[in-house]
């Protein structure tokens, strides 16, 4: 199976440039491209849940939330990390002085894969983090997926030792022709 994995940084509820339903709607578009496999979208959706959505979420359930909770569940994902079961650390992503916590950085993960959680954390803040957002620790044991090998040997490629004309034939005339190929 492949198992794809989607990086998100959704619009805020007040967002002048750029709107959350169009954005969730374009992710969606990503979604029915990666059905042949199981997905696993992290990252800042700027969506606060409250408890009834997970015994870790509190306060509010924001409009934005909710349009997103309507996408998840038209494609059976789930939020691993609002579940004291599954997940562990603080039941906030987002601090900042003045402003105060939310919870709005979240783990999605498709069904074939949700049982496959090793573990799941907010990181407790520390100096090293410059970020107002706390990291969000996932483990999967995702040996299930996995494939036997077809005795293909995977390599490296030197990109320094490479000129130019030699990257654009190995490599950027290949992904043109497969990206052509995929769009035909």
């Amino acid at each position: 199976k492949s198992l794809y994995i989607l990086n998100v940084y959704l619009p805020h509820q007040n967002c002048k440039i750029s709107d959350f339903k169009l954005c969730v709607d374009e992710l969606e578009h990503v979604i029915c491209e990666c059905s042949n496999g199981e997905i696993f979208i992290i990252g800042d959706t700027n969506c606060n849940f409250s408890d009834e959505y997970g015994d870790r979420f509190s306060g509010k359930t924001t409009s934005n939330a909710k349009y997103l909770w309507t996408l998840l569940n038209r494609y059976g994902l789930e939020i691993i990390d609002g579940y004291s079961d599954k997940c562990t650390g603080p039941c906030y992503s987002f601090n900042v002085d003045n402003i105060g916590r939310s919870y709005i950085d979240h783990c999605i993960l498709s069904g074939g894969i949700a049982a496959m959680v090793n573990s799941c954390m907010i990181v407790d803040d520390c100096v090293l983090n410059t970020s107002d957002h706390l990291p969000l620790s996932v483990s999967l044991n995702i040996t299930r997926l996995t494939q036997p090998s077809d005795g293909k040997k995977m390599t490296r490629v030197a990109w320094g030792k490479m000129s130019e004309n030699e990257i654009k034939q190995r490599y950027e005339k290949a992904i043109e022709e497969h990206i052509d190929s995929v769009h035909a």
